[in-house]
C-alpha cells in the first residue's frame, strides 16, 4: 500500500546522496541509518488527524492532548463521521484550540462525504495528494509534505520551507563551508521526477538528514 522507505530503493537513495555530495556523506555517517520510516500504524485518516493535533505544539504536550482526544471515542481514533459530529465543546475540553477543533471537524466532514478519498491517497501522485489534503482547513503544503514523507514514504519530497530543515542545512553547510553553498546538494542530485512522484532521487532522505544535523 505504501512506499517502503527502508527498502532497496530507500537504500539506493542514501547511497546516491553519499556518492554525489561529500557534505551529506559526513552527515549520514555521523547520524547513522534513518529508522522508523514510514509510519505503518493506523489509517491515513488517523495520521492526518494526528498531524492537526500536533501542529505548533511540543511533542509531550501534543501527545497528552492526542491521548485525551482518542479518549472521547473510547481510547481509539475516531471514524470520520464521528469526528465531524463531535461538538466543539467536547473537543475544546480535551485541550484542542477553537481553530484545531474546526480543522478536525472539517477533515472529518470532507472524508465522510467522500470529497477526499483519504484511504486511497497512496494511489495518487505527490502533487495530487497535496492538492487533496490542502482542501482541508488548517492543512497547508508543509503538513501534506509531512504526510508524503512520514506516512507514505515518498522519496522525492523536500519541504524547503520547514524551519528545522532550514536550520539543519545552515549547520551542515557552515560546518563544511569548503564544499560550497546550501544549494550544492540539490544541484548535485541530478535526477528527474518520475510520474509516480516516488523516484529514487533521495530528496526525502536529504530532508530527513537535514533535520538531524551534525553537531556544531
Amino acid at each position: 500500500m505504501k512506499s517502503d522507505g527502508n527498502s532497496a530503493i530507500g537504500r539506493k537513495a542514501v547511497a546516491h546522496l553519499k556518492k554525489v555530495d561529500p557534505v551529506m556523506l559526513g552527515v549520514i555517517e555521523k547520524v547513522g541509518s534513518y529508522k522508523g520510516w514510514p509510519a505503518s500504524g493506523g489509517s491515513h485518516f488517523d495520521a492526518v488527524a494526528r498531524s492537526i493535533v500536533f501542529q505548533q505544539l511540543s511533542g509531550k504536550a501534543a501527545g497528552t492532548i492526542h491521548g485525551r482526544f482518542h479518549g472521547l471515542y473510547g481510547g481509539r481514533p475516531p471514524l470520520p463521521a464521528e469526528l465531524a459530529t463531535t461538538s466543539d465543546e467536547q473537543l475544546r475540553a480535551v485541550g484542542l484550540s477553537r481553530q484545531k477543533s474546526a480543522y478536525l471537524k472539517d477533515l472529518g466532514a470532507r472524508v465522510a462525504s467522500g470529497e477526499i478519498p483519504i484511504e486511497t491517497l497512496h494511489e495518487l501522485t505527490d502533487e495530487e495528494i497535496i492538492s487533496a489534503l490542502t482542501q482541508v482547513k488548517g492543512i497547508g503544503r508543509w503538513t501534506a509534505q509531512m504526510f508524503l514523507m512520514f506516512r507514505l514514504g515518498r522519496l522525492d519530497v523536500l519541504p524547503d520551507l520547514d524551519l528545522g530543515i532550514q536550520k539543519g542545512r545552515v549547520v551542515v553547510f557552515v560546518a563544511a563551508a569548503r564544499y560550497g553553498d546550501t544549494r550544492t546538494t540539490l544541484r548535485r542530485l541530478n535526477v528527474r521526477r518520475d510520474s509516480s512522484g516516488g523516484g529514487p532521487s533521495g530528496r526525502t532522505r536529504c530532508a530527513q538528514y537535514y533535520q538531524r544535523p551534525i553537531a556544531s
